[in-house]
């Protein structure tokens, strides 16, 4: 089963608590984490995402990780999607 992590619902939630704007230049900033690295995360494109660096995330957006993660069945999902998980699991093996 792929993991999926959302990040723009937890980034919303936070927003509205504080009653301010999160860009991810200012997420960036408050994680230690590159830009380009919050964008291949909140992407889907990342493939092998440090814990610490969620953690961080969850820290700074005042979340769990259950609030940004959850597995998404894969017979849900199209057999080329499925396929591509795979191949790309097998490469990181």
């Amino acid at each position: 089963m792929p993991i999926r992590i959302e990040l723009d619902s937890a980034i919303f939630r936070w927003q509205a608590k504080h009653n301010e704007r999160m860009t991810m230049a200012r997420l960036s900033e408050l994680t230690g984490i590159s830009q380009p690295t919050l964008y291949r995360i909140k992407s889907g494109e990342a493939t092998n995402i440090n814990l610490e660096k969620l953690n961080l995330i969850c820290k700074v957006l005042e979340c769990d990780l259950s609030d940004i993660m959850w597995k998404q069945e894969t017979n849900t999902l199209s057999p080329d999607v499925v396929d591509q998980y795979e191949n790309q699991r097998q490469q990181n093996n």
